[in-house]
């Protein structure tokens, strides 16, 4: 919904008549969590700067977990003087959990009283222990605004592959949209 807001009507793929190359953008993630937006956009303006091109993050510039409206973004853009505006929101999530069995193990408790500390240790063993292997994946949009003319000028739907922490989803994500946005012939180097 916020990405619509930020777009008005917007086609996919590259809808703009004149190659334009875009060297300071501004990076705004939609997420499920503030933890995984905030996460996702560093990752991403990390990565571009890495890359030589300059970006910022709309968290570290408006602050809070409140998502962007139209006119914030309008207002953030005049202020910073960017001239492009790259989404990314995510579209669908799937996680899937199995058993998995494991060894047993044991619980060792120190123990500091008794005739001469003879016996410092408890060992309590942990029968039919069981693992939880647990697989998340993500599907997500990027789009790529012209601040200029406040058109969609560049789009990719990505589909990250299977983690099992949020943490690297997030981050593996990120990697994919630079790559994508990179090859897109859309950023100034």
């Amino acid at each position: 919904m916020t990405a619509a807001a930020i777009a008005g009507c917007a086609t996919s793929g590259d809808s703009s008549p004149r190659q334009e190359k875009f060297s300071n953008l501004l990076v705004i993630g939609i997420a499920g969590t503030w933890d995984s937006r905030a996460q996702f956009e560093r990752s991403v303006v990390s990565q571009l700067g890495a890359a030589g091109i300059g970006a910022r993050s709309y968290i570290r510039i408006a602050g809070g977990p409140k998502a962007p409206t139209r006119d914030d973004v309008l207002a953030v853009i005049a202020e910073y003087d960017f001239d492009a505006v790259l989404v990314t929101r995510v579209l669908d999530t799937a996680s899937s959990a199995a058993e998995r069995s494991t060894t047993a193990s044991a619980k060792v408790t120190r123990k500091d009283s008794g005739f001469m500390k003879l016996f410092r240790y408890d060992y309590e063993e942990i029968n039919d222990p069981a693992g939880l292997e647990v697989n998340m994946e993500v599907e997500f949009m990027t789009e790529l605004y012209s601040a200029a003319s406040e058109e969609l000028v560049w789009s990719s739907q990505t589909k990250a592959p299977k983690s099992d922490s949020v943490a690297i989803l997030v981050d593996e994500s990120a990697k994919l949209v630079v790559r994508k946005v990179r090859r897109s012939g859309k950023l100034a180097r």
